[in-house]
């Protein structure tokens, strides 16, 4: 689960199905126990997929998921998350919103430091600064 205000980049999410239904490579969840939320996140350049789609073997439901109500503004841009047995997103906006809604400045900061560190693999620098330009 990614806190308030992450940004989660570049990850690959296979096979997380079981026998039950509603599973997703990603889960954006509130947990007012722990008093975290995934809400203000941004998700870029992330894969999330089952290896057995699209046989009736594939188990993984969904690429991403917000499992409760009270998960706002998560933002998805440039990720894969095709080949699940049931579609790509399930979340309140249905298909995520796509960077519609405006980016804090300090998020601004965080994807600009993300987009000129080094160790990141180009295509996901390259992703990462066509969101800053949206």
């Amino acid at each position: 689960m990614a806190d308030k205000n992450s940004i989660v980049v570049g990850n690959k999410s296979y096979n997380n199905g079981r026998g039950r239904t509603g599973h997703a490579g990603f889960v954006a969840r509130v947990n007012p126990g722990k008093g975290a939320s995934a809400s203000h996140s941004i998700f870029i350049g992330n894969i999330a997929y089952d290896t057995r789609y699209p046989s009736h073997n594939a188990t993984q439901d969904y690429g991403y998921v917000e499992q409760a109500d009270g998960v706002t503004d998560v933002r998805h841009f440039g990720n894969d998350y095709n080949r699940n047995r049931v579609g790509a997103i399930k979340s309140q906006t249905q298909g995520g919103s796509e960077l519609r809604m405006q980016i804090s400045p300090e998020m601004k900061n965080r994807l600009k430091a993300l987009a000129e560190m080094a160790d990141l693999p180009d295509n996901l620098r390259r992703v990462v600064r066509e969101c800053l330009t949206r």
